[in-house]
């Protein structure tokens, strides 16, 4: 199910050279990609890949949850999420973020439109 909502992502990650992808920084010095979605809409549409966790030494400040969100093409159930404190261009943010089980070689991390709205990454409206 995860696979077929972010299939449209990950085909435009390999098609196109110029995808917003950033590098994320956490307080132990590990670095990572994230994808700055701005067609993720709804609040707290952040997402991280599970190896990401286990290669923070995360596992135990995951919190287990029963959430369902909408996406353009169906509904999700999300059963982890975590809050991270991690850092971009040295600017420190605590956010909370879904886990998953991301199929991507390109980055750990889905950045959502209400995030990037709200810290002033991007500036649209829609």
């Amino acid at each position: 199910m995860i696979k077929n909502i972010f299939k449209n992502i990950l085909k435009k990650e390999k098609n196109n050279q110029n995808t917003n992808i950033i590098v994320v920084k956490f307080k132990n010095n590990i670095k990572t990609k994230a994808l700055l979605d701005t067609g993720s809409y709804g609040k707290n549409s952040n997402f991280i890949n599970n190896k990401l966790i286990k290669k923070l030494n995360l596992q135990n400040q995951i919190y287990y949850i029963n959430e369902t969100i909408e996406t353009i093409s169906d509904k999700l159930q999300l059963k982890k999420c975590i809050l991270l404190e991690f850092y971009i261009n040295d600017k420190y943010y605590k956010k909370k973020f879904y886990i998953l089980d991301l199929d991507s070689k390109d980055f750990d991390i889905i950045l959502g439109y209400d995030f990037l709205k709200q810290n002033n990454i991007i500036n649209i409206n829609i």
